[in-house]
């Protein structure tokens, strides 16, 4: 019978306990650093629920989406489109939108309100944030909302914008999990019959920011992050969103959004253009679950998370690379941003064919000649 080296023994135990003791430091400051960032109020703009139980259900479930005019906030009459702008998971407006010095916090940016940035690109078109229910952490005793159910929500909420039933054309703004929930909503729009058929005519273009069509490249980085998601969840006596499925590989249920949205587009009798960009920096979701950089590159390496492949949709043949990490996909630091300048540019074509008409007979040579995915 072989002998065990004592020492072995100890190292052994002194490497577990060290391994637990770090896991559980890991999880107890993601819980704290979690915390405060889901207690915060929403904007003033954004009028949450009623308490009045003479509501409608439909006007209860229109207020799980908000929208929030942030240009222009007076004198609009002279305004011809609306600009919608969808935030991704585990995030809110205008965070998400707002790039922040990494030397000054309190040198922020936010490029759908700054004067100099979109507004003054389109002066004539009204920009709206839209907020949905977007937080990784849900109550244990609440029933998650599905991609299906939140794209009506998001119907509902656009429908309800001033001016809605003017027939105003809309352009899109979808950062990353936001355009899955977006397409789902045109696929529904795009129904039969469907109460919401004027806001899928009313879409003359969609910009897509990091968009996962095909899930992410990376899914073991997902699982990383999920683990430690599910880990603070519980620390907090909550569990972790249903959406973070769609960070992992593509899924039946992706395949079948992107089929159906593909044929719905090239059903379409009017055009829509769609622009796609993807991020070329490399990322890492488990920052998501780790205050600390430094720690979660060390777990795991930072890697491409929606690359040219997982934004990919055939109906778009020339998405763009921008040379930024996933995080950064949504967020420019001024008027001067070269990346700021591609985005502004390809909404600025969308919305001149917009206005002036988009020639069928090219529009539909290029959309017939595309596979289905």
């Amino acid at each position: 019978m072989s002998s065990v080296n004592p020492s072995q023994g100890i190292t052994l135990a002194g490497w577990t306990t060290a391994l637990c003791l770090l896991l559980g430091a890991i999880a107890a400051s993601l819980w704290l650093y979690l915390a405060p960032v889901y207690s915060k109020p929403a904007p003033a703009c954004l009028a949450g629920p009623t308490s009045d139980p003479a509501r409608s259900m439909e006007q209860d479930v229109r207020a799980r989406v908000r929208l929030c005019q942030v240009n222009p906030d007076k004198n609009e009459a002279d305004t011809d489109i609306d600009i919608i702008a969808i935030h991704g998971l585990d995030t809110k407006s205008p965070d998400t939108w707002t790039w922040v010095d990494p030397s000054d916090r309190n040198n922020k940016v936010n490029w759908l309100a700054d004067t100099r940035m979109l507004p003054a690109r389109f002066p004539t078109a009204r920009i709206f944030t839209c907020d949905w229910p977007a937080g990784l952490f849900k109550e244990k005793s609440t029933i998650q909302m599905t991609v299906k159910e939140l794209a009506r929500s998001l119907l509902l909420g656009i429908r309800s914008r001033p001016g809605a039933d003017q027939g105003r054309p809309i352009l899109f703004i979808a950062s990353c999990l936001g355009g899955l929930i977006l397409i789902q909503a045109m696929v529904i729009a795009a129904e039969p019959g469907s109460e919401y058929t004027s806001l899928w005519r009313a879409t003359g273009g969609v910009v897509f920011l990091a968009t996962p069509f095909r899930g992410t490249a990376f899914q073991d980085i997902a699982r990383a992050a999920v683990l430690f998601l599910e880990v603070s969840a519980r620390l907090a006596g909550e569990t972790a969103s249903d959406l973070l499925d769609n960070l992992k590989a593509s899924t039946p249920f992706l395949q079948d959004l992107v089929g159906d949205f593909t044929r719905t587009y090239k059903q379409r009798d009017q055009p829509c253009q769609l622009a796609i960009f993807y991020e070329t920096k490399p990322g890492n979701l488990l920052r998501k679950g780790i205050p600390y950089r430094r720690s979660a590159d060390y777990l795991k390496e930072p890697k491409l998370l929606v690359d040219s492949g997982s934004a990919r949709l055939d109906i778009v043949p020339n998405p763009i690379a921008l040379e930024r990490a996933h995080v950064e996909m949504n967020k420019f630091s001024g008027p001067n941003d070269p990346d700021f300048h591609a985005v502004a540019g390809r909404i600025d074509i969308i919305l001149s064919d917009i206005r002036n008409g988009y020639p069928m007979d090219e529009a539909d040579a290029l959309i017939s000649s595309l596979p289905v995915a």
